[in-house]
């Protein structure tokens, strides 16, 4: 298990999932984004869900497990995924760009515009949204690095 804490925040990668390159990435990319905007710690305290990534085209998937300020990144599928996401590794990256303005991703910012084509498209593909709308908000404005 590789731990990645900071702060008394514990962001931990379970066993073989530090052989993942996302699973690390964004393991990454969460601390650092609570590090650098500490209004994110909020949202990090408040998610408890699991969120399921299909990365199609690098062949992976990884769930990141939250629970109240604490992170469990999986290889794989792991529990009941409430949230699940399939994408390529691209689309997930831009994903991470959407913009957070006062809380609330912006509709119209042109990343927030390809998400949208991207989903009309099938090139992403979230279910759970309707039956977990707070934990989406909260899980999107912790993985943004836009806000």
């Amino acid at each position: 298990m590789g731990d990645i804490a900071r702060n008394g925040r514990s962001i931990e990668l379970a066993a073989g999932a530090e052989r993942i390159g996302i699973a690390t990435m964004l393991a990454d990319l969460i601390r650092q984004n609570l590090e650098q905007e500490p209004r994110k710690r909020a949202d990090f305290q408040r998610l408890s869900t699991s969120v399921f990534i299909d990365v199609i085209d690098a062949n992976v998937s990884i769930t990141l497990a939250f629970a109240g300020g604490a992170l469990m990144v999986h290889a794989g599928s792991y529990g009941q995924p409430r949230i699940r996401i399939a994408t390529t590794a691209s689309v997930l990256l831009g994903l991470c760009m959407l913009k957070v303005v006062n809380g609330i991703p912006r509709p119209l910012h042109r990343d927030s515009r390809a998400l949208v084509r991207h989903m009309l498209s099938g090139d992403v593909k979230i279910a759970g949204i309707p039956r977990n709308p707070l934990q989406m908000l909260h899980f999107a404005r912790l993985m943004s690095v836009n806000g």
